[in-house]
């Protein structure tokens, strides 16, 4: 549920109790008045009939004079007989004996005692409540009514400022996200000021967007001059070890020497990958170029054959087929992909196509092989007891991502497959 709708249901929880209960109080507030005015009516009521029988000739018909109201009506009892009776069931209230005022059924009334000699008279006058519960229940069900509109208000008038407050923080994010997915390059955040909370964040975001940006650009310029810094003290070992593997000396030395040219030759490769990783997202496009695809992979895959002789490569290879990129980084691409394929491969076979299927290039390479978590960038399977693995499936990955392409690898039946897609 999003933050808006959140806010939106809090005002419903705060305010629609706060209306429902307001509404019934004002009902028990029409329903007090109502009856306290049918009370009234029925005082004065009940008063004229108790006097008039009392003081009169006892006339059924004087007292029906006195009833205005259609509403009205009364019983006399005497010695609890009916003596008097007017729009009421005789038998209706011979059986309460309570003095005062009450609701009995459908009607409210009013009873009083006498005693005159050795007889006893019991007045009940009485209002029918039909109309009046009929008009209750409508204006209990106005003010419902009237409550369900009130939290219909309450709710588009809260969403509308709820959707206008929460404006400047949808806008960092959205501006977040679209940073997130390219470089920082001095972006930073502008929003609608709407109040100095938003000012403030906005500040705060664009300080750590800066924080950020520095130590990003300070990590690559250390990796680039780390790794360019190993490079001349590798190849003066490296040639150091040649020459001395040409002389005179024990095979079990040669072998050592060789051993150790193979692990220089793995370092090498290594910074040579730090480097490549420090300049790719430093990379823009104006630094693409449209090249022929075809001419460099048939060069790198040369230079692979010369390194692993042993190693049978089955080529498939469309001639002429040019795409827009970096040549640099996509041979170190090709590179890393055929070294690992013939370095990993647990035959001597390694299959290399590249064609064209309507606009969209396919380069793919695939060799016998243990399955390879791609995900793990830095880190190989545990199955794997070869270095460096995972830094070539970096590397590849990374400047895939800078040439918008796709990286698709699948293991079947003991076959890794790994596909680079390049959309024209």
């Amino acid at each position: 549920m999003k933050v808006r709708s959140k806010i939106t249901l809090l005002y419903l929880c705060t305010y629609g109790p706060v209306i429902v209960g307001l509404i019934f109080f004002l009902f028990f507030v029409f329903k007090t008045l109502e009856f306290r005015r049918i009370d009234n009516i029925l005082l004065s009521f009940h008063n004229d009939i108790v006097r008039t029988y009392t003081y009169s000739e006892k006339n059924e018909n004087t007292l029906l004079s006195l009833v205005g109201d259609e509403n009205l009506g009364f019983v006399i009892y005497k010695n609890n007989e009916t003596v008097a009776s007017f729009r009421a069931n005789p038998s209706a209230f011979r059986n309460i004996f309570n003095e005062g005022e009450g609701t009995f059924e459908n009607y409210r009334y009013r009873i009083t005692i006498e005693k005159d000699n050795n007889d006893i008279f019991k007045f009940v006058s009485f209002y029918k409540l039909d109309k009046t519960h009929a008009s209750l229940n409508n204006i209990l069900f106005l003010l419902l009514t009237s409550s369900g509109a009130a939290l219909a208000i309450i709710s588009i008038f809260g969403s509308f400022f709820t959707k206008k407050l929460l404006k400047p923080i949808e806008e960092v994010g959205n501006q977040l996200e679209k940073i997130s997915k390219t470089e920082i390059n001095n972006t930073r955040i502008q929003v609608h000021n709407s109040g100095e909370e938003v000012e403030k964040l906005q500040q705060e975001i664009n300080k750590s967007l800066q924080r950020i940006e520095n130590l990003i650009r300070e990590t690559r310029q250390m990796s680039s001059k780390i790794a360019h810094e190993l490079r001349t003290p590798l190849s003066v070992i490296r040639t150091s070890l040649q020459l001395l593997h040409q002389r005179e000396i024990s095979e079990s030395m040669k072998k050592a020497i060789k051993d150790t040219l193979h692990e220089i030759d793995n370092l090498i490769h290594m910074s040579e990958d730090f480097m490549l990783l420090a300049n790719v997202e430093n990379s823009l496009p104006n630094k693409f170029e449209v090249f022929d695809f075809s001419d460099l992979l048939l060069e790198v895959v040369e230079k692979i054959m010369i390194l692993y002789p042993e190693k049978d490569f089955d080529l498939d290879i469309s001639p002429g087929i040019r795409i827009k990129g970096i040549p640099y980084m996509l041979e170190r691409v090709i590179i890393n992909l055929l070294d690992n394929a013939a370095k990993y491969s647990k035959s001597d076979l390694i299959e290399i196509k590249l064609y064209r299927k309507d606009k969209t290039t396919f380069f793919e390479v695939i060799n016998a092989g243990d399955k390879i978590n791609i995900n793990e960038k830095f880190q190989e399977m545990k199955n794997l007891s070869s270095k460096g693995f995972g830094l070539g499936l970096r590397v590849i990955k990374s400047v895939i991502e800078l040439h918008d392409a796709q990286l698709r690898y699948e293991h079947n039946n003991g076959k890794n497959f790994f596909a680079i897609i390049f959309e024209s």
